[in-house]
């Protein structure tokens, strides 16, 4: 039995476009492939920029509690001086109502 011409011509065609459709698919199999690879690099790179940030907000938090205990040292130190002040004055005037 012969398939007729025009069948036979149509076979053909779809034979070809199933081909190309088969080249196309694999293609895009492997272009999807790539891009699920650089997908899953760049994901890692933001975990690790994301770790990074976390201890650099870390460190900054901690730079602050550091510049704050600090600036308290500080305030510390100048009220222990007021009260040495107060309290030589306090003696001064001891000293001044006893020689009376």
């Amino acid at each position: 039995m012969a398939i007729s011409r025009p069948i036979a011509e149509k076979l053909e065609a779809l034979t070809k476009k199933i081909v190309m459709l088969l080249d196309s698919h694999e293609e895009i199999q492997l272009k999807l492939q790539t891009v699920q690879e650089k997908n899953q690099e760049l994901t890692t790179i933001v975990e690790k920029q994301r770790e990074a940030l976390k201890k650099f907000q870390n460190q900054a938090k901690i730079s602050n509690i550091v510049g704050a205990t600090e600036s308290e040292i500080a305030d510390i130190q100048a009220i222990k001086v007021k009260i040495d002040t107060c309290i030589a004055e306090i003696d001064h005037c001891i000293n001044t109502l006893t020689e009376q």
